[in-house]
């Protein structure tokens, strides 16, 4: 015999259908249907109102919530939820707060849970925690440094390459050059961007980039073209450490948003593609709120700089002590001193470099301005940089406080040719025996897979 299954549907039907036939009291189907008869009585004027309908189970919910949240403020978050479609509650509110002078807004979990009836939130993957960023430079004023890096290359819908090139201030996150390259990253073209990031921004003292072209090289100070520029104009090259993006977190963290919001997917043509770059510069540096500046924006933050970009229209004459001897590259790469020639680097031609007594021992270092492009080799007749030697920076704060780092500012280490590893996707080839080193064992083996024929003939001969 099945168990008979009672729902308070039911329940609620029977007490009714009981109390009909009056043969018992209200008060006495309350106590034994374990009920207040005031929940008696009101199950009866339900039924008495409206039937079977009026025994359905009721929502507990209140009519009305005083906290709860408007209805029109609801449909701002929800406008600022389609029109940014990747910003959370942390930036939401923030939006909101800065829009919103007066009035009450709503907490950081009611637009959470606002999102999610809405069916605005994805579930984050699961993914595996990695360190924390670590900024070779930590800049405390804005233009003390500058970032410098290429986005990852792409196609746009009319087949043509793109190389995005980024500038970022690195105290105030704002970003200063979002430009789309096509044809290539030459110095003339890194140069006129730059160049118009000079005249309306100013100088910066500082320029942090990888070790990529046409940032750095492998020649004397890692210098380039374009890094001997920035030489010229006071500002100093560094570069990060060779595979550690993270020291260039900062702007590593913005293309992660730009691919989000401006190249996934991309754009049909060139002038497309950039148009997209300038909404979304705009919008990244004047509305986005920012967790890494307590949610401001970027252009709260930056000022311009105080040194202003002039166009060098003659020779470049730094200013060396006496203690210095100056001499001038040729167009060859090289420097005569002492009736020996000596080279530099290509890079350098026709400029003006300093040589300088380091102490007793007889060893020069070599300068560019006020840059060290390494230590002048006596004997190899060149001027070789010191590896990954670090040099302490100090970037002033305010007063007498300073900001101590140690970070790359001589060159880079010329990169060695390691044979490559087994990745285990493809083997190795087998390598070829070698003549003359084969052991007996090996040799019998090599018979014994020969032909009967070529056996036979072997013994014979």
């Amino acid at each position: 015999m099945p168990l008979k299954v009672s729902t308070a549907m039911s329940l609620r039907l029977e007490f009714v259908h009981r109390w009909k036939l009056g043969l018992e009291s209200v008060a006495q189907l309350c106590r034994e249907f374990g009920i207040s008869r005031k929940t008696g009585y009101q199950i009866l004027h339900r039924y008495n109102e409206e039937g079977e309908a009026g025994l359905e189970s009721r929502s507990r919910r209140p009519h009305s919530s005083p906290r709860g949240m408007a209805q029109p403020l609801r449909e701002e978050v929800l406008a600022v939820r389609y029109e940014h479609p990747r910003w959370g509650p942390k930036k939401i509110l923030a939006f909101l707060q800065r829009e919103h002078t007066e009035g009450a807004l709503p907490s950081r979990s009611a637009i959470a849970r606002l999102l999610k009836r809405e069916n605005l939130v994805r579930s984050p993957k699961r993914s595996f925690r990695v360190p924390p960023p670590s900024d070779l430079v930590v800049a405390s004023a804005p233009n003390e440094v500058w970032c410098m890096d290429f986005k990852g290359q792409f196609r746009v819908g009319s087949g043509e390459r793109c190389d995005t090139l980024t500038v970022m201030d690195s105290f105030s996150r704002k970003l200063l050059v979002c430009e789309a390259l096509f044809g290539g990253t030459t110095t003339e073209k890194v140069r006129t961007e730059l160049e118009k990031a000079f005249f309306s921004f100013g100088l910066p003292r500082y320029m942090l980039t990888d070790n990529g072209s046409p940032f750095a090289s492998t020649g004397a100070g890692g210098l380039t073209h374009l890094s001997a520029w920035f030489v010229k104009l006071g500002i100093t090259p560094l570069r990060i450490e060779p595979g550690k993006p993270q020291q260039n977190g900062r702007l590593e963290r913005l293309h992660r948003t730009l691919k989000a919001e401006a190249i996934s997917p991309p754009e049909a043509t060139p002038k497309k593609q950039q148009e997209k770059y300038l909404a979304f510069q705009k919008e990244y540096n004047e509305v986005r709120p920012h967790e890494g500046l307590e949610m401001k924006t970027p252009e709260s933050l930056y000022t311009r700089s105080e040194r202003d970009y002039k166009k060098q229209t003659g020779p470049w004459n730094p200013a060396y002590g006496e203690e210095m001897i100056v001499k001038q590259v040729k167009r060859n790469g090289l420097f005569t001193w002492n009736k020996v020639s000596y080279f530099v680097s290509s890079t350098l031609s026709e400029e003006l470099i300093g040589l300088k007594l380091e102490g007793n021992a007889g060893v020069y270092s070599v300068w560019l301005g006020s840059y060290q492009l390494g230590i002048l080799d006596l004997k190899e007749k060149r001027v070789i940089s010191p590896g990954r030697n670090t040099k302490n920076l100090v970037i002033p704060i305010t007063g007498a406080e300073s900001l101590q780092l140690d970070v790359e500012v001589i060159g880079v280490e010329p990169k060695r040719i390691r044979k490559a590893q087994p990745s285990g996707l493809c083997p190795e080839p087998p390598e070829p025996p070698r003549e003359g080193r084969r052991n007996e064992g090996e040799k019998e083996s090599e018979e014994k897979n020969q032909p009967k024929h070529l056996r036979e003939r072997g013994a014979m001969s």
